[in-house]
């Protein structure tokens, strides 16, 4: 007899709380909440994040170009006539992080050099010009601005770095490797 009450009681529980749930699901008082634009418009500093030029998809061996060859070349070397220039500083990194500290500031020479490789012909070791399709990934820093009321973002490119995809022993992709960092704002410092 003990064990139908508590069976009872629980039944009488459960149907309690199931008639509370549609009663105030059917209720038509209940307030709306919206929420509000806090701000006309929002904004980001230095914001940092990688765009791969040349992405690895998998290990079927495609890879797929966001920048095809030709535009990547043109690319590069555009940015590096404006450093031959001097219309914007090439910095070597530290630790792959941005910097514009003045004891990494490098040359048109030194940027030169680094988009060298060193190989091994015949047991020698040769530096041979760079393979521009091992540039495969740019990391940015930009500045963002959000315009609530048009819903444009407007970014700014503060600086950029040029990474290249390292390989080990075997020819396996490891990874990337940051070689210089450029600043835009040169004429701001």
């Amino acid at each position: 007899m003990r064990s139908t009450f508590s069976m009872d009681f629980y039944k009488v529980i459960f149907l309690f709380f199931c008639g509370l749930l549609i009663s105030a699901c059917n209720n038509s008082n209940h307030e709306e909440y919206s929420i509000g634009i806090a701000e006309k418009s929002l904004s980001a500093d230095d914001i940092v994040y990688e765009s791969h030029i040349i992405s690895h998809e998998g290990d079927d061996g495609d890879w797929y170009e966001n920048l095809p060859e030709e535009k990547r070349k043109n690319f590069i070397t555009t940015l590096l006539e404006l450093i031959r220039q001097e219309k914007v500083n090439a910095y070597k990194t530290s630790l792959g992080e941005p910097t514009q500290l003045p004891e990494y500031l490098i040359s048109y020479k030194d940027v030169l050099d680094l988009l060298r490789d060193t190989v091994i012909i015949q047991g020698e070791v040769k530096q041979v010009p760079f393979n521009i399709q091992k540039l495969s990934q740019i990391t940015f820093v930009e500045n963002w601005k959000f315009d609530a009321e048009k819903l444009v973002f407007h970014k700014q490119v503060k600086g950029l770095a040029i990474s290249k995809e390292v390989y080990n022993d075997e020819g396996l992709f490891m990874g990337y490797s940051r070689l210089f960092w450029v600043w835009f704002n040169k004429n701001k410092q």
